[in-house]
């Protein structure tokens, strides 16, 4: 497909993102800290999981509601589901611990070819990392991105890059001006890779 096709594409897919009155929470991992910190780290994807449903429990708290969780397949979805038993009868673990009470049922897990919830969380997650990790050649591909950023920023409640050992959630509120615009936890994390986005 053409790149100005493409960018169309995404630009529709965006702005029905931006309509449809959800709201979005983006969570990062920074690996490298990780390994650094820590002796035995746990995988960085249930890392990112715990955060991110800690996230969606205070989001949902907050508004007296409930949620649940689909996200697209991943390997091991039987641990994550018993992780999310756990969570909800003894607490998450660190400093943001919590009953993760307004989590209903089970995770569920989905192809993202069948969810289009699932398609739109996956359209979010590459342009987040793509904005926070990868510096484009051409300036017109940065104008591009920023321009899909733009139409979801109002609903981006929270997003954050977790640098084990140096972070403590510096980055609480919405996005500001722009995709790199937040913690310099977030700035000093774009050049490693992150763990997968989730739902």
């Amino acid at each position: 497909m053409p790149p100005r096709a493409r960018i169309g594409v995404y630009n529709g897919a965006f702005q029905a993102i931006a309509d449809c009155g959800g709201m979005v929470i983006l969570r990062r991992l920074h690996r490298a800290g990780l390994t650094n910190h820590h002796r035995l780290p746990e995988k960085p994807h249930v890392i990112v999981l715990r955060h991110l449903l800690e996230r969606i429990n205070e989001h949902v708290t907050r508004r007296n509601t409930y949620a649940l969780v689909i996200a697209d397949e991943v390997d091991e979805p039987a641990k994550h589901r018993a992780d999310l038993s756990a969570y909800r009868a003894q607490g998450t673990k660190g400093y943001r611990s919590q009953l993760l009470d307004r989590i209903v049922e089970t995770l569920h897990f989905a192809p993202s070819r069948s969810s289009r919830l699932v398609q739109a969380a996956d359209l979010l997650a590459f342009m987040y990392r793509r904005v926070e990790t990868h510096t484009e050649s051409d300036p017109r591909a940065t104008r591009a991105n920023e321009a899909l950023w733009s139409r979801i920023q109002a609903i981006v409640q929270h997003r954050h890059c977790w640098i084990p050992g140096r972070d403590r959630e510096k980055h609480k509120g919405p996005a500001l001006a722009g995709p790199n615009a937040g913690s310099e936890a977030q700035k000093d994390s774009r050049p490693h890779n992150s763990a997968p986005q989730m739902r």
